[in-house]
């Protein structure tokens, strides 16, 4: 925010928003948490995907050995967060998804894998 002194000698404040495709990656929001089986078992090297709804292609990722997984930098809107079960080794043969709504703040998601 900043003070300025308009035409007719009155101040006022400005607060600067950027639009977001001008906000740094770093500070934009993300979706983050953890891939379980259906014991609540993290799952290592699970292959994660994130799209957003209005989007055709994928950003993917890994999770750790801990099941956490991180998608950062996206901006405010709707996303599929998917564990697809063809990306899945023989151990589990069905996948999960769920919708989220990055509003300004990260969000933070366990993904449960079905029994098979």
């Amino acid at each position: 925010a900043r003070q300025v002194r308009l035409e007719d000698g009155s101040d006022a404040v400005i607060n600067e928003v950027l639009p977001p495709e001008l906000v740094p990656n770093e500070t934009r929001p993300g979706v983050h948490g953890r891939v379980v089986d259906h014991a609540r078992t993290p799952l290592d090297a699970v292959r994660v995907l994130c799209r957003a709804e209005d989007a055709t292609w994928y950003w993917m990722t890994r999770t750790k050995r801990d099941g956490t997984f991180r998608f950062e930098g996206l901006l405010p809107g709707a996303y599929e967060v998917v564990v697809p079960a063809k990306l899945l080794d023989e151990r589990m043969r069905r996948g999960t998804r769920t919708k989220v709504l990055l509003t300004g703040v990260a969000a933070e998601i366990t993904l449960r894998l079905p029994p098979r």
